[in-house]
């Protein structure tokens, strides 16, 4: 799925717009608000995983950001309606990361992708 697809069919928000790549393929997700668990659950997943994926979060912070970045995942998700500030954004750009932000609850954002055949972490070592 195009990140223009995937924009289109959560009704999101680009807040990075001086980076947004609407051509970049998404093939994988990961759900999660604890920066925590990504990189102690992904710590073994292959470079694809990330290069093609997002991160799915309602964690508007800079941890957030950093994380994205340390994984190399190129897009945030962030759901619930949730802005991020200024500065979140001013580093999401300086990091190469784009930020997207939906309305629906991380449920529903990853119902939507699964349902477009976006995948997750445990279907890679199923």
């Amino acid at each position: 799925m195009k990140t223009s697809e995937m924009v289109t069919l959560l009704q999101a928000t680009v807040f990075t717009t001086n980076h947004y790549d609407e051509t970049l393929e998404i093939k994988y997700a990961f759900s999660g608000d604890l920066m925590s668990d990504a990189l102690m659950v992904l710590r073994n997943a292959p470079s694809e995983f990330f290069e093609s994926g997002v991160l799915i979060t309602g964690n508007v912070t800079m941890q957030s950001v950093r994380t994205a970045e340390m994984l190399d995942f190129p897009i945030i998700i962030l759901t619930r309606d949730k802005i991020p500030s200024k500065p979140v954004i001013k580093q999401a750009e300086e990091s190469k990361v784009m930020l997207i932000g939906t309305r629906d609850v991380m449920f529903s954002t990853s119902g939507k992708l699964y349902e477009k055949n976006i995948r997750g972490f445990s279907d890679l070592t199923v």
